[in-house]
């Protein structure tokens, strides 16, 4: 079941919905609308118009085609078939390497897992910023940066086996360290097979 957006519940009487292109399209197509009632609307555009430089008319263009002629519509329909494809073998790869896994995610471009017996994850996003990997730690997510042993990972990023790899070596790394940790530390005497 999905959860009504509250621009819905509210009937856009006092909620504005703003939303752009640039996730799904392009970072550098600065096009994006708002939905609201049509006083706040018109108050809105003088704003914009007084206090910012007019967008590309070519990409505000292309844009309003892509929408009337329901290109984008198959569009996002082919990118999110994708990312369910991709959230999908990066579950599948999660599991293989043994990290544990928030909670199944049914849509969207991030899953949130962690490493066993990992509190914080900061440690091991600096250890990825190293290796060129960029992992976002949970702690980032937090309001006051407390330590989170989580991680939000970007499905479309983690689908590359370089990351996946860097991802299976960390975990076997930090098992090792476990099992040398949990390993008994008794000194034997060791005899020789030979008589003296």
């Amino acid at each position: 079941m999905t959860t009504p957006r509250l621009a819905t519940l509210d009937q856009l009487n006092r909620v504005i919905y703003a939303r752009s292109f640039s996730k799904t399209l392009s970072g550098s197509l600065r096009v994006g609308f708002i939905a609201c009632r049509q006083d706040m609307a018109s108050e809105l555009a003088d704003i914009k118009m007084l206090t910012s430089i007019t967008t590309s008319q070519f990409t505000e263009r292309l844009i309003y085609l892509m929408l009337v002629d329901g290109h984008y519509r198959k569009y996002l329909s082919r990118l999110h078939e994708r990312l369910g494809d991709a959230r999908l073998n990066v579950m599948r790869a999660f599991e293989r390497i043994g990290l544990e896994i928030f909670v199944e995610p049914a849509d969207g471009m991030f899953v949130w897992a962690r490493f066993p017996h990992v509190d914080d994850s900061l440690a091991l996003a600096e250890d990825s910023k190293r290796d060129g990997i960029m992992l976002a730690p949970g702690a980032i997510f937090r309001p006051h940066l407390e330590p989170s042993p989580w991680m939000r990972f970007n499905v479309a990023v983690c689908e590359d086996t370089r990351v996946q790899r860097w991802l299976q070596k960390q975990m076997q790394s930090r098992a090792a360290a476990e099992w040398k940790d949990s390993a008994p530390c008794e000194k034997r005497s060791v005899r020789s097979p030979w008589p003296a």
